[in-house]
């Protein structure tokens, strides 16, 4: 299996929220997402919704740990689907980090609508593979691009 290896940035205007207690895992993926293109990142430490909520309304996309010392991503998931993190659009693309995939947290995050999963340390191949693959398959995030005038799919010079 070939593995995905973009040669330039995707350039990709987006907003990114990563939520993890681990700080060298959050500047590992703000590192990545900065190689890809995504610049604008805000960070938390915790899966408190009062601590993140302010932030959440101003972001594309949200990258969270699946275990935190004092939460679950899964419950920050769950709360942002069932339309309990307004203002945000419940169906804003979420991608799961963790260290270790288990098949229970995978099946509750899959029947959560979890966009992508990627395993600590997370690579920027990984990174890419998983925005390429939102980007071409979630109409959802196709379509809050599209409400800002951006184009429908930022993703379409990774393809190639």
């Amino acid at each position: 299996m070939t593995r995905f290896q973009p040669s330039t940035p995707l350039n990709i205007d987006l907003r990114a929220l990563i939520l993890d207690d681990d700080s060298s895992a959050r500047s590992n993926l703000r590192s990545s997402l900065a190689r890809a293109g995504v610049t604008r990142v805000v960070e938390a430490s915790v899966s408190s919704d009062e601590h993140f909520k302010g932030h959440i309304s101003r972001v594309d996309m949200i990258f969270s740990e699946v275990h935190f010392r004092a939460g679950s991503g899964l419950r920050v998931l769950q709360a942002l689907r069932d339309g309990r993190l307004a203002p945000i659009n419940c169906d804003t693309p979420f991608v799961f980090t963790t260290e270790v995939a288990d098949v229970e947290t995978a099946t509750k995050a899959a029947s959560l609508s979890v966009d992508g999963l990627l395993i600590k340390p997370v690579t920027y191949e990984g990174l890419c593979a998983v925005l390429v693959r939102m980007g071409h398959t979630r109409s959802r995030f196709n379509s809050s691009q599209a409400s800002r005038g951006r184009l429908l799919s930022p993703f379409t010079a990774a393809r190639h």
